[in-house]
This record gives structure tokens, sequence and C-alpha cells, in this order.
């Protein structure tokens, strides 16, 4: 089957908006889809396989990288320590292990615990894979699965609010696995081929309005009107994909941004990096908060780790 280069230009599109998103104030209109649309298209190419070779494969993909990442994180903070005079501190180890994305959970416990950042996204992706695959296979009928997802989720959700910030970014993945289920209806019902107005259009005027009037944030399972977060997320990722149509057209420019998506997760690690270590700051880079400079040390970074063999196995297996 042809490759949909569009949807590579889409996750180019939403890795760029994750960056913006850290660094500059957007208010709601990344955050209402950014994340969504990543979880959305994983959805997307969902295919049932054996249980344990899809663990396998999983976390080759996805754990591999997140404890690449952390591990450079850790050393990294400790040779800023050692620059500094200080010691090891026993948090950072802490910060690594639990995987937590946001400071600003709101459960009763351990709502406060070292952050290790957007990296967040790979432990809860393989939870929301691993989850969504022993469920289908188990009870592949929609109207049962649909039931079994929407709940799962609800209960993380509401678990993850108000009860216990979970380590290793279980309930944000279990959070997040309707948002799969929406990607794997949406090839079901082939939502991506043909414009449909009457679909779209609307979806669009919920994303707008979710950007402007709620707010949301998959790291910590919040959502400030569900229902709309839900229909802006879907709209958010619908449009993005069209303009990713668009951009696709252009051989430079499309190039570009599918090469971007195609190397995402080692963009997102990258980008994690610099965020938790000051590593441009650390290095006297010239405006190293500014969104562009980010953006261009992240593909920069990227291009470059790329050429290295064992480095590109962990990262593009």
């Amino acid at each position: 089957m042809e490759r949909n280069l569009a949807i590579d230009v889409t996750k180019g599109v939403g890795i760029i908006a994750v960056i913006v998103g850290h660094m500059v104030s957007t208010g709601n209109w990344l955050f209402s889809f950014h994340m969504p649309l990543f979880f959305i298209f994983a959805g997307y190419f969902f295919r049932p396989r054996d249980i344990g070779a899809t663990l396998k494969k999983d976390a080759r993909r996805l754990l591999v990288p997140y404890v690449v990442t952390a591990f450079a994180v850790v050393a990294g903070w400790a040779l800023l320590a050692m620059r500094d005079g200080e010691g090891f501190h026993l948090s950072w180890l802490v910060a690594a292990v639990y995987g937590c994305g946001s400071a600003l959970h709101t459960s009763r416990f351990f709502s406060q615990v070292p952050l290790i950042g957007a990296i967040w996204f790979l432990l809860a992706l393989f939870w929301c894979k691993t989850f969504f695959n022993v469920v289908y296979q188990a009870s592949p009928k929609s109207r049962w699965l649909a039931v079994v997802v929407w709940g799962t989720s609800a209960g993380a959700i509401l678990l993850d609010t108000y009860v216990v910030n979970f380590p290793l970014a279980v309930l944000p993945g279990l959070g997040g696995v309707f948002f799969y289920w929406i990607g794997f209806q949406l090839k079901h019902l082939d939502l991506l081929g043909r414009f449909r107005w009457w679909v779209e259009v609307p979806l669009y005027a919920a994303w707008l309005a979710a950007a402007l009037f709620s707010a949301m944030s998959m790291a910590r399972c919040y959502y400030e009107c569900f229902p709309l977060d839900v229909l802006g997320a879907c709209g958010g990722t619908l449009l993005a994909y069209r303009i990713s149509q668009l951009i696709a057209k252009c051989p430079g420019l499309g190039n570009l941004f599918a090469w971007t998506g195609q190397n995402s997760l080692l963009i997102l690690c990258v980008h994690l990096f610099d965020l938790d270590v000051r590593f441009l700051k650390a290095v006297g880079c010239p405006r190293p908060g500014r969104a562009y400079t980010e953006i261009a040390f992240c593909l920069l970074a990227a291009a470059l780790l790329n050429l290295i063999p064992p480095v590109r196995r962990i990262f593009k297996p």
C-alpha cells in the first residue's frame, strides 16, 4: 500500500506544534489537539497482532527510547551539577523512573513528584497500545469495544484527577485510549478520504470553541469541558490533516514536514533533553528560549543523530 505522505506531514505539523506550545504561551490553541493527534494516528494504524510480539515491538519502539532519553537527561543534570560544584540529586532518578509529565496534577496522592517532562508520551502510548490490543482481541465487536474503551478512559481520568498520580504515565495512557479508538474508527469510516462538510465543519467549529473557551492537558488527564475537548481535538486533528494535504503537494516544504513527521519521536526526545537540561543555554546559544531557535536545534540535532547507526536503530527501528 502506498504511503500516505499527508499523514507524515501531519505528524510533522504536530511535533512542531508541541515544540511551539512548550516555548510560547499559546493558550489552548495547540494543546487542544497536538497530543491527541498522535494518539489518534497511532489508532488509525492499529492492526491486531499477537500480544507477546506486540509487547516486544512496542517496548523496543517506545520504552527503549524513553530509557535512553531519560538516562541522557539525568547525565546532563549531573554534568551541570559537577560544573557548578554541586552533588548528585536523588530526585533526578525519581523523575526518570516515575515518568511524570506535568507539575499540575490535582490528585490527592503523589501530585507533586519530580518531573521528567514531555517523554511521558512514550510511556503513555505504550500502555494505550497494549491495552487496546488486548481488549480488541478479547472483544473485537465494536459495541463492547467502545464500552470498555470509554469506560476505562473515564475511570483512568477520574483516578488521576482525584486520587493518585500513578507512576510510568499509566493513567494518562489509559485515559487517552479513547483517542486511540477514535483513530481506529477514523480508518474504519474512511474519514480521511473525501471531504465531508457535514462532518468536518462542525468539528472545526468545536476545535475553535475548545481553543477559545476550554483547556485540556493529556499529561495530567485534565479536560475542562470533556465533550467539547474531545470533539475539538478531533476537529483540530482533521484540520491539521487537511492543511497537511496541501503542504504535501509542495515538493520542498512537503518533504521537510514529512521528514519531520517520520522523525517525530527523535525530535521529541531531543526537545525534551533541551527543555530539561537547558542545553542551548548551557552552550551559550543566542536567544535559546525562542521557539524558532528550539525548532531549528531539534531538527538539526535529529538530522545529525540520524547519521549514527545505533541512534537510528533506537529511534527509528
